[in-house]
């Protein structure tokens, strides 16, 4: 385990032993629940080059973000961080959201509800409102960051108050699949996608816990705990 983590959030991780969460684990090549790399799947479907456009979506595996990760304030740190996340998941109960499909949101590739789910949406946005007061507000150089990405005005002001564009009103829960990809790339990886993940998606699924994890010093995403509901 490490002792310290640069940041934390909080995920959707499928189950260890699923079929989803195993096809994904070695689409990407790491797994968050057990720390370390995993071998790539080998189907003659995906591309050669699946690791240089897997790349950044790697380090943080394989998952559905509900609270974007965040550098703690100075006064707290993982004991609180888990703690308070304890606090907001206690009156939390299970609830399943429609089957998941690939598709390409923008440049990129991921898994999306094929229906919209308003519990999932409002477990985002409890995980968002309720842990801002142990983040540390990011400073003008990472605003100016992340708002070079072309923002609307809705979302540079979620960016300001929240840390993140892309809570609330502008959530939309996926699982992302690649980096930035072209035209010509995005066409193939979506066809061997949807082939690949064709049998794990065609249940909905059941949301029986959220996972707390932790960025390390290498970039790479940790599961510290995965707390259930009324924990």
């Amino acid at each position: 385990m490490y002792p310290a983590f640069r940041r934390f959030a909080v995920y959707y991780l499928p189950k260890v032993d699923s079929q989803l969460g195993t096809l994904g684990n070695h689409w990407l090549g790491w797994s968050v629940s057990d720390g370390e790399f995993v071998d790539r799947l080998t189907d003659p479907l995906i591309p050669k080059d699946i690791a240089n456009v897997t790349k950044r979506a790697q380090k943080y595996g394989f998952h559905g973000t509900l609270k974007p990760p965040m550098q703690l304030k100075a006064e707290f740190g993982q004991t609180e961080f888990l703690s308070a996340l304890r606090q907001l998941i206690s009156t939390q109960r299970p609830f399943t959201i429609p089957e998941m499909h690939v598709r390409l949101i923008g440049n990129f590739l991921a898994l999306t509800p094929s229906a919209p789910c308003h519990l999932l949406d409002q477990l985002a946005t409890n995980l968002v409102v309720g842990l801002d007061d142990l983040r540390q507000p990011p400073d003008e150089s990472e605003i100016a960051k992340r708002a070079s990405v072309g923002l609307t005005k809705q979302q540079h002001l979620l960016l300001k108050k929240w840390g993140y564009p892309y809570v609330l009103e502008e959530f939309r829960f996926h699982l992302t699949l690649s980096d930035a990809l072209d035209q010509e790339r995005s066409a193939a990886l979506l066809d061997a996608a949807r082939t690949i993940f064709s049998t794990a998606t065609q249940s909905p699924i059941r949301i029986s816990d959220v996972a707390a994890v932790g960025e390390s010093e290498t970039g790479m995403f940790h599961l510290i705990e995965r707390v259930p509901p009324g924990s």
